[in-house]
């Protein structure tokens, strides 16, 4: 558990990356930035330097994978031990485990009752 956990909050398990919808994002994404620097008035050959950076890390990101046997043990865990939960710290790659019990508490304490 420590080893999985310790990937952060924010590393999905189990499996690559959903490729084409990464393609999606990085195309509009670039297409936006690009009409930004032209508006900007920046140079072709340092937009040009950028756009293939980024191509580069969407090549890297797209060959990323996780053992889908973490993904079984987490789960078992989880399964054996429900009174546990795991939760991701807002803004941060950190976890919080804490009772079941008490994480329902600070929901209840945030939202009406009726609401979740």
């Amino acid at each position: 558990m420590t080893e999985i956990l310790s990937n952060g909050a924010y590393n999905a398990l189990g499996g690559t990356p959903n490729v084409y919808n990464i393609l999606e994002n990085f195309e509009k994404f670039s297409q936006s930035w690009v009409k930004h620097t032209y508006a900007e008035g920046l140079d072709t050959l340092s937009v040009l330097e950028v756009k293939y950076k980024l191509d580069r890390e969407f090549h890297a990101l797209r060959k990323t994978s996780t053992k889908s046997s973490y993904l079984k043990i987490l789960n078992d865990y989880l399964h054996n031990y429900p009174e546990i939960c795991v939760v991701a710290v807002n803004k941060s790659n950190d976890f919080f485990i804490l009772l079941t019990f008490f994480y329902q508490k600070k929901l209840e304490a945030e939202f009406r009752s009726n609401e979740f």
